[in-house]
């Protein structure tokens, strides 16, 4: 600690946590806290960590406090030295060794290397002991020099061990890598952190600086623990290489056994990168595509990988199973599934007119345009041969990036299943729809990776500067060009936009098919992810003002479209989220689709890249159970979309079970947000509070159902009051937050207060922490709630951790339920939503979660609002409730099920269906039961995914229901 002075006399003027100080007294800094003494009345004592930061000019200083109060304290003299104390304490590092379990610890085995890999940080934090600045303490503990520090003594490692063996050098290295990866994490948050720092201004310095500290907390604690996983690895001889297969692989230099154009040596490989940021490596144009901690993973062609050995950065091939067959030329050639598309015997455009041919008034083979080679671009159409007004029509495509075989693959088998395999709900579909298959947008690069380059993206223009390709999907004329962020001018990129808006015919062959049969909605298969995407792409936090039916069919985390159930797979469904939740776009297509033609349009990114942790990414394996599973997870998805062409207003899609919403609040504080039908934006009036204006929110792009209306900022209402035409809601605020003073207590635990925030002073912000509601008593009549909150996060754009939860409990706080989740980045704030239902009467705690696996902020919360919604939106008497599906159990182990018959007093049906949409069986509802029951045994029904409808007149619900008898 700093030497102290006696107190200085000092003016006081400010708030402290509501009480006002004013008058003359003195200052001391005693230990750790701030000491303020009045002449007269209580004086007070602050914490140094109540002080966010500071600003001093001699004579004068002001404190920022965390409660948001300003203390201003002036004195002739004296002020500067007290200023300087309160910095030293304020910035003096905590102990960082006491509690680790390696450091000089027997069971670390200490010696030679575990000092020398301990020395960066040991050295580090001896010297950053004395400094006298935030500036000094940053520059001696750089992250940048202790990540090359660490590097060097790993390299040097296995150097030693290795002196004459460069092959198992590198492999030991390799491992020793691995190992550490925990630590080198940790390295870049502390960058990241201390980038925070020098960018913080006076007011919250001190918060940044304590970020910044955990940070460096953590760097020490990650390095303690990658000792112990190190330490084996330098123990005794090396009994096991790496093939000689995968080390030629991974020196790049496999091309010595191949030929020809196609060699391994000038195709793209999918690469790891230890230790260098995603934004690192995007930022210098790499096509960076997945990542998992501590790697980055990318496609990268020979120049890239030229790049990459320039600048230092380890990168290693992900070998799949059937990369090792394609080390022969020509291999790629040997497929079981997929089809190229030149094939005469087995192609796509062969399979196209073999099922035509066969199916001769149900399917019809479309020329649409053709390809900068000459390749046709072919779509079936599925149905009648004529076009139709009374027939909306549907687009389904894929493969605009040519490597996405899986994607071909899905549009082909979704032709088979809508033409040959017959059932009710598919018969009806295709008897009231216009629908037309595109299974590839790129058949000169799709065809190219058949026969030269795997993971060939763009398409095959040769460019002016001697490159080929230019990557469809950012071609379209939207937004096109917007920035080079979300689309690059460099043709080397693997992003690269064209030289000009729609300069591809591949491009101008789908904007034509659009004029002449615009779809009602669209679907653009990609592969992969696990998500389903939706506009926009271009620009961070834009929300669709069709919101309300892009999350119907698109779903939530709690009630998702597409359910993965692929072995091994990372994730349990398909994450939905606008385009630029997984990174910015613009020239995209569904972007275009919607702002251009009014396209309800959806890009799902099929499968999530990995089986049991084992990357495999866009080389989807070859393999009839795993795609025929892959189709399964996604039909029912493919068929909700064909059902809501014919009004998506009222879309009730089975698979997710949510009903389109015609209003749809979306926020009441700063400013209320709410959607509206496009016949009633005239009709809308916020009747309480009074005299707030509602306006068309002049951000859109595009509102073809619903518009969204916005209002001026206002103070944080009791209530909201919306008349839309006929219908009336009224949304009660049951309790909120926006960290302000004055709040209502909501309890935090690892969430602290930041100045970045959407209203007010402050915001709640965590990386790992609770942020809980008090008790909520909900009134008897009101049976849902929605849980509003303004957001933003820095999450992973590849997966769903990190993340966070938002859970409600009605057994205080013994168990709890998901409402509702965020995950990906949204680097500005923007409004989310998650509903509650089924709480009528009972106490609520709302509980937010934050598993962001970080000592620094990751996710921000700023005026949380929970609202109980007194009266639905007027959709008419056929409303899904979910609620109202009561099966006796679910999922069913036994002989039969019982559903709950809602429709009390009344006639009607209960049908059930198969996931492929095929009607397993119906039964007439009569009598007024209590229930209706199913027997499964007798029906002969195996066990799977169903979905149940009860019926009564114009009203519905639906269900879905899991049949596992015999499973334990």
């Amino acid at each position: 600690m700093p030497e102290r002075i006696s107190a200085v006399p000092v003016s006081v003027a400010g708030l402290y946590r509501g009480r006002e100080l004013s008058g003359d007294g003195s200052v001391a800094v005693r230990g750790t806290s701030v000491s303020i003494t009045m002449t007269e009345g209580a004086g007070v004592v602050l914490r140094i960590d109540e002080i966010d930061g500071l600003r001093g000019n001699g004579s004068d200083l002001e404190l920022f406090l965390d409660s948001g109060d300003v203390l201003q304290l002036s004195s002739a003299s004296g002020m500067v030295r007290v200023t300087e104390d309160i910095v030293q304490t304020a910035i003096a590092l905590p102990e960082l060794t006491r509690s680790l379990r390696a450091l000089g610890a027997r069971r670390a085995k200490p010696g030679a290397d575990h000092d020398r890999f301990f020395a960066p940080l040991l050295s580090a934090r001896r010297r950053a002991q004395g400094c006298a600045t935030v500036e000094e303490c940053l520059r001696i503990c750089d992250a940048a020099a202790l990540r090359a520090e660490l590097d060097r003594h790993l390299r040097d490692f296995a150097r030693a061990r290795y002196p004459r063996s460069g092959a198992d050098r590198r492999s030991l290295e390799a491992d020793l890598e691995d190992a550490a990866g925990r630590a080198f994490a940790r390295l870049d948050e502390l960058a990241v952190a201390g980038n925070a720092v020098r960018k913080s201004d006076d007011t919250a310095r001190f918060v940044a600086w304590r970020e910044w500290t955990s940070a460096l907390r953590a760097v020490f604690e990650s390095a303690d623990s990658s000792w112990l996983a190190i330490r084996p690895a330098l123990e005794g001889p090396r009994v096991k290489h790496r093939p000689l297969w995968r080390r030629l692989l991974r020196l790049g230099a496999l091309a010595a056994v191949c030929a020809g154009a196609g060699t391994l040596d000038a195709q793209h490989m999918q690469m790891r990168i230890r230790g260098v940021p995603v934004d690192s490596l995007r930022a210098r144009d790499f096509d960076v595509v997945s990542s998992v901690p501590g790697f980055a993973i990318i496609v990268a062609d020979s120049a890239d990988r030229a790049r990459l050995a320039q600048l230092g950065w380890s990168a290693e091939e992900i070998v799949t199973r059937a990369d090792i067959g394609r080390a022969v030329p020509g291999a790629q050639r040997a497929t079981s599934v997929y089809r190229s598309f030149d094939d005469p015997v087995r192609g796509v455009r062969a399979f196209l007119d073999s099922i035509a041919t066969a199916n001769p008034t149900r399917a019809h083979v479309e020329d649409i345009g053709t390809s900068i080679e000459g390749r046709p671009l072919l779509a079936l159409k599925i149905g009648a041969a004529d076009d139709s007004p009374s027939r909306p029509n549907v687009l389904f495509m894929a493969t605009y990036h040519a490597r996405e075989w899986a994607a071909t693959e899905m549009a082909l088998r979704l032709i088979k299943h809508l033409v040959v395999n017959r059932s009710e709900r598919t018969d009806s579909l295709v008897a009231n729809r216009d629908i037309w298959i595109l299974p590839v947008a790129n058949p000169d690069g799709y065809q190219y990776t058949f026969t030269a380059d795997r993971f060939w993206r763009k398409n095959r223009r040769r460019n002016s500067n001697g490159t080929f390709g230019v990557d469809l999907n950012r071609n379209h004329a939207f937004k096109w060009g917007l920035d080079n962020v979300g689309s690059s001018p460099n043709p080397a990129s693997e992003v690269y936009r064209g030289s000009a808006p729609e300069s591809e015919p591949e491009i101008r062959a789908i904007s034509a098919f659009h004029e002449a049969h615009p779809p009602v909605l669209s679907v653009s298969y990609h592969t992969f992810t696990g998500l389903i995407l939706y506009p926009p792409g271009h620009e961070f936090g834009k929300l669709p003002d069709d919101l309300g039916i892009f999350r119907a069919l698109a779903g939530t985390d709690v009630q998702p479209a597409v359910r993965d159930r692929l072995p091994g797979s990372n994730r349990d469904h398909y994450h939905p989220a606008p385009g630029w939740n997984l990174y910015p776009t613009n020239g995209e297509y569904t972007d275009w689709a919607y702002a251009e033609h009014g396209s309800i349009a959806f890009t799902p990114e099929l499968s999530s890249g990995f089986e049991f942790e084992r990357f495999y990414g866009f080389d989807f394996p070859d393999d009839e159970s795993r795609l025929a599973t892959l189709f399964d997870d996604n039909l029912p998805f493919a068929l909700d979309v064909l059902d809501a062409a014919r009004d998506p207003l009222k879309a009730r899609p089975l698979a997710t079970g949510i009903a389109s919403e015609r209003i749809g609040i979306e926020s009441v504080s700063p400013v209320v947000r709410v959607r509206v039908p496009l016949a009633d934006i005239r009709k809308t009036f916020v009747k309480s509070p009074a005299s707030v204006p509602l306006a068309p929110d002049p951000s859109s792009d595009a509102a073809v159902y619903t518009r969204r209306l916005v209002s001026t900022v206002i103070a944080r209402p009791a209530e909201v009051r919306i008349d839309v035409g006929a219908a009336g809601v009224r949304y009660d605020i049951l309790s909120a937050t926006g960290a302000e003073r004055g709040d209502e207590p909501w309890l935090a635990s690892g969430f602290l207060k930041s100045p970045l925030r959407i209203a007010g002073d402050s915001a709640w912000t965590s990386g790992n922490g609770k942020l809980r509601s008090p008790a909520i008593a909900v009134p008897a009549g009101l049976d849902s709630l929605s849980v509003l909150f303004w957001t933003r996060y820095l999450g992973d754009p590849f997966s769903l951790l990190p993340r966070g939860e938002i859970h409600y409990s009605v057994d205080n706080g013994n168990s709890w339920t998901l409402a509702g989740l965020v995950a990906g980045v949204a680097e500005t704030y923007y409004p989310e939503r998650a509903d509650i239902v089924g709480v009528a009467g009972k106490t609520v705690l709302v509980e937010f979660t934050a598993l962001f696996g970080s000592t620094l902020p990751s996710w921000w919360l700023d005026e949380i609002t929970i609202v109980g919604r007194s009266s639905a939106p007027a959709s008419g008497p056929d409303l899904i409730t979910n609620l109202d599906f009561r099966p006796s159990e679910n999922p069913v182990r036994g002989e039969v099920v019982r559903f709950l018959w809602p429709f009390a007093g009344a006639e009607g049906e209960v049908i059930v269906y198969d996931i492929g949409g095929r009607q397993i069986w119906h039964a007439p509802v009569r009598d007024n039961p209590v229930t209706v029951t199913w027997r499964i045994a007798e029906s002969g029904t195996a066990n799977g995914v169903y979905f149940v409808l009860l019926r009564s007149g114009g009203r519905l619900v639906r269900g879905k229901l899991f049949v596992t008898r015999g499973a334990l």
